[in-house]
């Protein structure tokens, strides 16, 4: 693994140092493709700066979808960067299809619709920083083998503002079928990436220039908005089976459901008087014990759900279920549904050291140029 030296002052690391599977290309052709859903107000800050970071890099392309956004946002992108649109420096799509904010899919969508050689993906609240796209062909031209990520392989990140930089050839991405599409919301899709690049043969380079890592800061739940269907007013419940198990109800207002029992391991270990003296072996403090959420639809019946997810559906009794009610503990489990079903799903992708997800089909949709 390297960790972004090529970049270092000092460095005389020469392209011949390493094997290549590609013909070398002095300066590739970058992609830099940003997907928004109604984050107008993060671009308005965003894209003009990274436009003007990236100009002197001529061979490049500022990719932007659209994902179905409700804020005005291709009227400002039109008013605001008509000369660009027309020379093609800059390409605006949309779509109209999604209703929520599917994380996996967008980013397969917008990768598919770059023109580069090299796709970079930059989140609608991060800054590239000043000659981004020409660091990233540097990288390239000395080691065509590699993909560029700000995720560490046995470390923590401690800036999850970046997390979704990453920069991979288009061949690979279509090699490894893009991001597993299971993993709709947010959590854990950059690292399963990541993970089957390298299953394909290819190298993590880091990013660890801070250069390179600005981004707009803003709290969990404007990080999530938009990704989790929303809660019913019937919202979470939460029953306590034994000190170390809970089980876990969400309502949606769809009327589907998700259901499954939470394990706390540091708490099962403690109940465990053999355990108390070994080294912690569990690498997450809190699991499913299935492999996944129990999903279906539901519907009310005065103190009970009907469930019809069970198999053959279950009426079940709330009683002895604690409703959440508090507005953050609640954004806090709705992240949580969705990272750890997205956990079990990577967890699984390396266990079956899976390099191609998705069966062949992914960022499927209609696209809209107008």
């Amino acid at each position: 693994m390297y960790n972004g030296f090529w970049d270092s002052p000092g460095s005389n690391v020469r392209a011949s140092h390493f094997s290549s599977r590609r013909r070398m290309k002095e300066k590739y052709k970058i992609s830099l493709c940003t997907v928004s859903m109604n984050r107008l107000y993060h671009l308005q800050q965003t894209l003009p700066q990274n436009i003007e970071d990236n100009a002197s890099y001529e061979n490049m392309e500022h990719v932007l979808l659209d994902y179905h956004s409700t804020d005005h946002m291709e009227e400002w992108v039109r008013a605001k960067f008509r000369s660009l649109l027309s020379s093609g420096r800059l390409k605006y799509y949309r779509t109209t299809e999604p209703r929520q904010f599917k994380m996996a899919h967008s980013k397969n969508m917008v990768s598919k619709l770059a023109g580069g050689d090299i796709v970079c993906l930059v989140d609608a609240d991060n800054y590239t920083g000043k000659d981004y796209a020409a660091f990233v062909s540097r990288c390239f031209t000395r080691n065509n083998n590699i993909f560029l990520t700000t995720i560490y392989e046995r470390k923590p990140m401690t800036k999850r503002d970046v997390l979704g930089r990453v920069c991979f050839t288009k061949e690979d991405f279509m090699a490894v079928e893009g991001f597993d599409e299971f993993m709709n919301n947010y959590g854990f899709d950059d690292y399963d990436f990541a993970f089957r690049l390298q299953q394909l043969g290819r190298r993590r380079v880091v990013i660890n220039n801070p250069k390179y890592l600005n981004a707009i800061s803003h709290s969990q739940e404007e990080r999530t908005k938009g990704q989790e269907a929303q809660l019913s007013e019937e919202g979470i419940y939460i029953k306590q089976l034994d000190p170390a198990r809970s089980e876990f109800l969400y309502l949606f207002n769809d009327n589907t459901y998700s259901r499954g029992i939470v394990q706390d391991h540091s708490i099962r270990s403690a109940m465990r008087l053999s355990d108390l003296l070994k080294t912690k072996r569990y690498k997450y403090q809190e699991s499913l014990l299935a492999h996944d959420w129990e999903r279906g639809t539901y519907v009310r019946e005065e103190e009970a759900v009907y469930l019809s997810g069970s198999v053959p559906g279950t009426t079940l009794a709330l009683s002895g279920f604690v409703k959440i009610r508090d507005y953050q503990l609640q954004n806090h489990l709705l992240l949580f549904h969705s990272m750890i079903s997205n956990r079990n799903k990577m967890n699984a992708n390396r266990k079956q050291k899976r390099i191609a997800v998705n069966n062949g089909c992914f960022g499927e949709g209609i696209i809209i140029v107008s």
